[in-house]
């Protein structure tokens, strides 16, 4: 059995460990659990880990910093259990949704896109700020930000605060983004934390421009990938105006060449052999 969300895994785990599940349970970290909470919810995950995660015959990490960071809050965990295997890619399916025709007048001056929930842990405030230097070199350029979340209400305030009104787009969830980052003049994650933005993926597969923040562990060593550090609006809007400058472009093929090894079927072969392996 594979399962991806902490409390679904805590309950098979649960379950395996009286007895009711037969199966070997595979357990992928969707995020840093112990990173990202504090307080309550922390306390509620430590204690869900401590009698839920034992029973998992291999746990998935997507990068070596998640997989440490799990080791030194879970010691009672098996380390030869505990294995990396980074997230998988449907590129053609990607591609597909990218021929989906775009008609947004609004978009029309050329823009700035950035997609996720409208949560702390991705960083918009940062980024709008950083948008308001990239609008004074770039007065025509829109922010477009695709989401939805408990954060708008701020968001909205801090538009009105930056005298953006006009300048910054918030759209509603969107069953497909995909097009947006095709055609979007410079794609941003501003994340300050995550397991690894999965979005990230997506904007690389059909867009050359792309800047992301070192919000999780392997974002630095991707080739091609123009990265900043979290929280640095000032830095952030450095590197956007210079791949608007064209000053920074990334070669045709890097991210392409980047991207082709994480097919779903490697993906599930590695799973395996690592389970057997384990086992």
């Amino acid at each position: 059995m594979f399962s991806t969300h902490p409390y679904v895994n805590v309950y098979l785990g649960l379950l395996k460990r009286i007895g009711f599940l037969k199966s070997k349970l595979v357990f992928r970290e969707c995020t840093s659990v112990f990173l990202r909470y504090a307080g309550f919810k922390k306390w509620l995950y430590k204690v869900g880990y401590r009698y839920g995660y034992v029973s998992a015959d291999l746990i998935i990490c997507q990068t070596h910093h998640m997989r440490q960071s799990l080791i030194d809050h879970a010691a009672y965990l098996k380390q030869e259990k505990i294995t990396v295997i980074e997230n998988p890619l449907d590129i053609d399916q990607i591609l597909a949704k990218a021929n989906a025709f775009l008609l947004e007048p609004e978009l029309s001056t050329g823009y700035i896109c950035t997609a996720g929930r409208h949560i702390s842990e991705k960083g918009f405030n940062y980024l709008l700020e950083a948008f308001k230097l990239v609008h004074e070199r770039f007065p025509n350029i829109k922010l477009l930000i695709i989401g939805d979340g408990p954060k708008k209400k701020e968001l909205i305030c801090l538009i009105e605060q930056l005298r953006l009104r006009d300048s910054v787009i918030l759209k509603n969830w969107q069953p497909n983004v995909i097009p947006y980052f095709k055609h979007a003049k410079v794609c941003v994650v501003s994340s300050v934390k995550e397991g690894f933005p999965n979005v990230l993926l997506e904007m690389m597969t059909v867009n050359r421009q792309v800047v992301s923040t070192l919000c999780a562990g392997g974002i630095e060593n991707i080739p091609g990938l123009i990265t900043v550090p979290v929280s640095s609006p000032v830095l952030m809007a450095e590197k956007i105006i210079s791949v608007l400058e064209k000053d920074i472009y990334p070669l045709p093929n890097v991210f392409f060449d980047f991207l082709s090894t994480r097919t779903s079927a490697a993906y599930t072969r590695q799973i395996l052999q690592t389970l057997e392996f384990v086992s």
